[in-house]
């Protein structure tokens, strides 16, 4: 019982965060909403994740684990178009400057952002999984 909702406070966290630095993912504004989103998504990473990993394991092993990401990609999307919990429009990325290391702007597009955004869902999730 605790791996659930440990889930669930990760969800939120990876949540608010992913909607911190990408302007372009945009949170319910209703409290109902957000925690039947991170429900949701706290179920995918629980539930559905693993059973389409053991399924499609074989296509997995091929791409080298590119398919598990396109999974992530998946099940997004699918939170985005037929559930409607929270936005996922295209942004302006104002670039970032750290010490050496310079990010140029860039405009990203629906897909881009998307594959951001599931990139850093995926990876909080999953790291802070790992560290409890």
């Amino acid at each position: 019982m605790k791996r659930p909702f440990r889930l669930f406070i990760f969800s939120c966290f990876a949540l608010f965060v992913t909607a911190w630095w990408d302007k372009g993912f945009i949170l319910p504004s209703q409290t109902l909403a957000f925690v039947e989103l991170a429900g949701i998504l706290a179920f995918i990473f629980l539930i559905v994740n693993p059973i389409a990993k053991i399924v499609l394991f074989p296509l997995n092993m091929l791409t080298f684990g590119f398919f598990g990401f396109v999974l992530y990609l998946f099940f997004i999307h699918l939170l985005t178009t037929y559930y409607h919990l929270f936005g996922l429009t295209s942004w302006h990325f104002p670039g970032l400057s750290l010490w050496i290391v310079t990010v140029p702007p860039l405009q990203l597009n629906y897909l881009a952002n998307l594959a951001l955004s599931s990139l850093s869902l995926s990876s909080i999730i999953n790291t802070l999984d790992q560290f409890t």
